[in-house]
């Protein structure tokens, strides 16, 4: 996963945009025959295009009540070079406490999804989805069943699916194994949200990596997203079983510089390391990233998030592999002392620096919140390659003016305008024109578009959350 937008990406977005206004105007507007005639006349490779952005149900509607010429392109895999099915009912973070023994008590079915499936599910490319009940797993089963010629999915697994009963556990583990089984093009299979996982210490494994070896899926596995059930936890050694890994995320106490070089010698491209409260495994040692790069001759990206928990400065070590640093729901304030060992040892390699949240209100997330300035500016000034800056938590406004003054790469700087402190009292002098008016919002983006070279806006929370969620899950 990228930590800056791509050009690509930017341009499928305003082609996706596009297509869903094409889709609004013929249910809405009054030139709807005109319009139709148009599409009718589009060649079979763009309107499978159009098609391809189109959420499933649009997609069906869009060919039964718009353009019924358009019907036969449903039965062609560049309609269908993304499937995505999210499961989000019983909304797990406020169903009250709602316990894994009665969480699957009302179980829906699903059957338009399933129907959906049977009739195309031989068309799909790749497939996202996001299951959380026993009702969403069926679906997954499906996929297994009729999506055969798939060549990529993607997992995001239910929270409580590793307290399930057996018998709902052994339900999974025999879907991925039909999946592979029958979907015989698949090479990449991302599995994501893995929380909980039951470990062994004596044998540092993990139970549910023993059975993804069982089942025998390890080499369509590119992509790992996990976490373990212990506060205490090991090394996995068993990982270096996953020749062809690109992406990991997990706790940074599970993998050792030994699994670092196997996995890196192997396929390894992307590892994102968590720090939380849990505490380090009795085999827990420093991984030597200076020697995994100079001699190994390691090519990876390396991404730290901290959430959950207090950082020091021993907790940035020297590592020439380090792209990203993320900082989320923290329990203490970043010194002045972190921000320069960040600056010091990443300078080089740095290119995405996000600070999304205080676990308590209360908390500054800055230790010195008025030498913020003169920090971002040393900050800027040393990080040479930073590329994108996001933050959500409260910044003196004269801060985001140092750091797109001084960000000689900054391409992307994002916060919410009501996270900022305007007329701060900051121990920086600013230009005479700032003094006079005051820093404002119109001000201050006035002068961040001038830095940046194009018209800089604030980003709305919306905008914020996805920023978020696309730096702390990683496959």
């Amino acid at each position: 996963m990228g930590t800056v937008t791509s050009g690509k990406v930017v341009i499928e977005k305003k082609w996706k945009e596009h297509c869903q206004a094409v889709f609004t105007l013929s249910h809405g507007d009054s030139k709807m025959d005109t319009t139709k005639e148009c599409l009718e006349t589009l060649p079979a490779i763009v309107a499978c295009k159009i098609l391809s952005y189109l959420d499933w149900r649009e997609k069906l509607s869009f060919c039964k009540n718009v353009v019924p010429d358009w019907t036969q392109h449903l039965y062609s895999s560049n309609s269908w070079t993304n499937f995505i099915f999210r499961e989000n009912i019983l909304g797990l973070e406020n169903n009250g406490g709602m316990g894994v023994e009665n969480y699957y008590e009302e179980i829906p079915t699903y059957s338009d999804e399933k129907n959906l499936i049977l009739e195309f599910g031989k068309y799909f490319q790749s497939c996202l989805i996001d299951f959380e009940t026993s009702g969403g797993l069926q679906i997954f089963n499906e996929i297994g069943e009729h999506a055969v010629n798939l060549k990529y999915i993607q997992i995001f697994h239910s929270p409580v699916l590793f307290y399930c009963p057996p018998a709902i556990l052994e339900y999974y583990y025999s879907c991925l194994g039909k999946l592979v089984s029958n979907c015989k093009k698949l090479h990449h299979l991302s599995m994501c949200r893995l929380d909980e996982l039951s470990a062994d210490e004596v044998e540092m494994k993990g139970y549910f990596f023993s059975r993804i070896i069982d089942i025998g899926i390890i080499e369509q596995i590119t992509g790992l997203d996990f976490s373990m059930d212990s506060s205490y936890v090991t090394p996995i050694n068993i990982l270096t079983h996953f020749k062809n890994l690109q992406t990991l995320k997990t706790t940074f106490c599970t993998v050792t510089t030994d699994i670092v070089r196997c996995l890196g010698k192997q396929n390894l491209k992307e590892l994102y390391l968590v720090k939380d409260n849990r505490k380090v495994g009795r085999d827990f040692q420093e991984i030597a990233w200076e020697a995994l790069a100079v001699q190994d001759n390691i090519k990876l990206d390396v991404h730290f998030i901290f959430q959950d928990t207090r950082i020091y400065v021993k907790d940035f070590p020297p590592n020439p592999f380090v792209k990203s640093i993320v900082f989320n729901r923290m329990v203490g304030s970043v010194s002045r002392d972190i921000l320069r060992a960040i600056a010091a040892y990443y300078g080089q390699t740095l290119e995405t620096y996000a600070h999304f949240s205080m676990k308590y209100v209360t908390l500054h997330p800055y230790e010195d919140m008025e030498s913020l300035p003169c920090d971002y500016y040393y900050f800027a000034s040393q990080c040479v390659k930073l590329q994108t800056f996001i933050s959500s938590v409260p910044l003196p406004s004269e801060a985001v003016w140092c750091l797109a003054m001084k960000g000689n790469c900054l391409k992307s700087l994002c916060v919410t305008g009501n996270n900022l402190l305007f007329n701060y009292n900051v121990c920086l002098p600013f230009p005479a024109s700032m003094k006079r008016g005051g820093m404002t919002k119109e001000f201050l983006s006035s002068e961040v578009s001038s830095f940046l070279g194009l018209n800089w806006t604030f980003l709305s929370e919306d905008d914020m959350l996805e920023k978020k969620a696309s730096l702390l899950h990683a496959c």
